[in-house]
């Protein structure tokens, strides 16, 4: 593992890069669907892992509940906007992100879903931050 971490880890920006040079060997992605920007790597069900695997990361932009809803409407408005340009959607997705654009009570649906699905998981393996 420590050759590995030394060459490319999953949250490395170099990662894709890596593996175009032949250092590295993607094994599968764990989302629903192959990525966009790599169709060549299958998804953990296509590799023989479990059928229901998938762990999708996000990135949003969270307020504090007191938050002005004007101010939340101006900030939609702002992301929805770069969010369709096809120049920022096409560098996310170099990037492995499949780029969407979610209302405020998707994303709240969105967190308590995995935060039950998570939740779950750390109690079943009783895992720890140490």
């Amino acid at each position: 593992m420590r050759k590995l971490q030394s060459e490319a880890s999953v949250r490395d920006r170099n990662a894709p890069r890596s593996r175009r040079a032949g250092k590295v060997k993607f094994l599968a992605v764990a989302a629903k669907s192959r990525l966009p920007a790599q169709p060549e790597i299958p998804t953990v069900p296509e590799s023989g892992g479990p059928a229901d695997y998938e762990v999708n990361g996000w990135v949003a932009f969270l307020s504090p509940a007191a938050a002005p809803r004007e101010a939340l409407d101006a900030i939609n408005a702002a992301v929805s906007k770069a969010m369709a340009e096809p120049d920022l959607r096409e560098r996310l997705t170099t990037f492995g992100f499949t780029p969407l654009q979610a209302s405020r009570a998707a994303l709240a649906e969105l967190i308590r879903a995995d935060t039950a699905k998570f939740g779950e998981l750390v109690r079943k393996t009783g895992a720890t931050i140490d």
